[in-house]
């Protein structure tokens, strides 16, 4: 079994909305589970060889593309066969930014992409499947992209990515008072933009800006111990640390450790 990984960057027009483009292609492979936990994860993904199945989309053996919003518990998925496939690893407000779309409407959820799109989006989408490498595809990808770019401001939308962007890197560990504060709005119109353009409330993106920082730790200092993770990122005591991260992956430190895939080096280690 083997599984090629490759990330590409996005134009500078794009740049403040998107992370990066995420190629995963296997060669000779059969089934392949792997494990989604939350980590700042929005994407918008097309296939174009083998096919994907999980709990988000039950029966998705016919579909081609897919929009994948946050995440707040952990998901298996099935990779079938030999996938060939590319996701649009958004940054946390750059979906809503370019399609418009509530993002609370997508927790949890993986949707049908072209159930959402437009005639013209229709068109793009069928430039994406017309085109024959990788280099093309992407290409047709930033074309769409690029046809969504606001004409105007989105309201809040520089303050929460500025606060989406706080959150992750302290690691969660600002309360939603201090953040607030930071981005100078009320508690109120921050929770409620948050949710809308993220898709969580700032105090479950807390949570996950948190698992991803403890992710990171795991897999580029494996050896050290939980004990001294969990003092570092600032948890009451180790007990709460494997509580949360069990919650948020479904797995201990220690059996998540044993069981670290390249997939996760590249959506989690940062």
């Amino acid at each position: 079994m083997r599984y090629e990984f490759r990330a590409y960057t996005p134009c500078i027009a794009l740049e403040p909305y998107v992370n990066c483009y995420l190629h995963m292609k296997g060669s000779r492979c059969a089934h392949w589970q792997q494990q989604l936990v939350p980590g700042n994860i929005q994407g918008l993904g097309f296939i174009f060889g083998g096919s994907i199945q999980s709990s988000l989309v039950p029966d998705a053996s016919t579909i081609r593309s897919f929009v994948l919003g946050q995440l707040q518990k952990p998901v298996a998925v099935h990779f079938k066969e030999d996938l060939d496939l590319i996701t649009v690893l958004f940054k946390a407000t750059g979906m809503y930014r370019l399609f418009g779309i509530p993002m609370q409407l997508f927790a949890d959820r993986s949707i049908d992409f072209e159930l959402l799109c437009s005639q013209q989006d229709e068109v793009a989408v069928r430039n994406v499947f017309c085109s024959d490498t990788t280099e093309k595809r992407i290409a047709a990808i930033e074309a769409l992209l690029l046809e969504k770019l606001p004409q105007h401001p989105v309201q809040y939308a520089d303050r929460i990515e500025y606060a989406s962007r706080l959150m992750l890197s302290q690691g969660g560990n600002l309360t939603v008072n201090q953040l607030a504060r930071e981005v100078n709005m009320s508690k109120r119109n921050l929770e409620r933009h948050f949710i809308g353009q993220v898709g969580l409330s700032p105090k479950s993106f807390s949570c996950i800006a948190r698992i991803k920082n403890v992710l990171e730790l795991i897999i580029h200092q494996p050896i050290s111990a939980w004990k001294d993770i969990a003092q570092k990122l600032e948890y009451a005591d180790q007990a709460h640390f494997f509580h949360e991260f069990k919650k948020f992956t479904g797995k201990t430190p220690g059996e998540y450790f044993r069981s670290i895939t390249v997939f996760d080096h590249f959506l989690y280690a940062g």
